[in-house]
């Protein structure tokens, strides 16, 4: 883990207690299961669903999952999820919320942006670094994202 990554790290896990008291007040987890727009940005549930269509028994890996409010959608919609972050205090939240709604998700504590947690998926195609900048063209990195979680790494 470079510097950089690991001050992202240290950042993450020291606001963990601000963050978790900022996100109990809102209340927003509760109601990404059942709720799942309220844990993506504009579109991104429609062109998810566009693309990969009944998320039930899919397996889907939510990297940079942060608040995993996406994550809490995705197992919500009846997806097998697994949750990658760089912070361990932030996944210990979510683990700890995870049981509280019954959802069964992975955590795995990990830098996503350091190649040798992708160097076993290089063989697929769009495993650049335009994949970890999905947002600039999202409807060609989704597929990506959902083949490399199609291999069943995590578990």
């Amino acid at each position: 883990m470079n510097t950089m990554h690991q001050a992202n790290r240290r950042y993450w896990d020291r606001a963990t207690d601000w963050w978790e008291q900022l996100e109990e007040e809102g209340g927003l987890w509760h109601r990404c299961p059942t709720e799942p727009h309220l844990a993506f940005d504009g579109g991104a549930l429609g062109l998810i669903r566009e693309v990969a269509g009944d998320m039930s028994g899919r397996d889907v890996c939510v990297v940079g999952s942060g608040d995993n409010h996406a994550a809490f959608a995705f197992a919500g919609m009846g997806a097998n999820v697994t949750s990658v972050d760089i912070s361990d205090r932030r996944l210990a939240v979510a683990s700890r919320r995870v049981e509280h709604m019954g959802l069964p998700i992975t955590f795995i504590q990990a830098d996503a942006a350091d190649s040798r947690f992708w160097q076993d998926y290089s063989h697929l195609p769009g495993t650049d670094d335009s994949l970890l900048d999905w947002k600039r063209n999202p409807r060609a990195a989704l597929p990506v994202w959902l083949a490399l979680a199609s291999q069943k790494p995590f578990r």
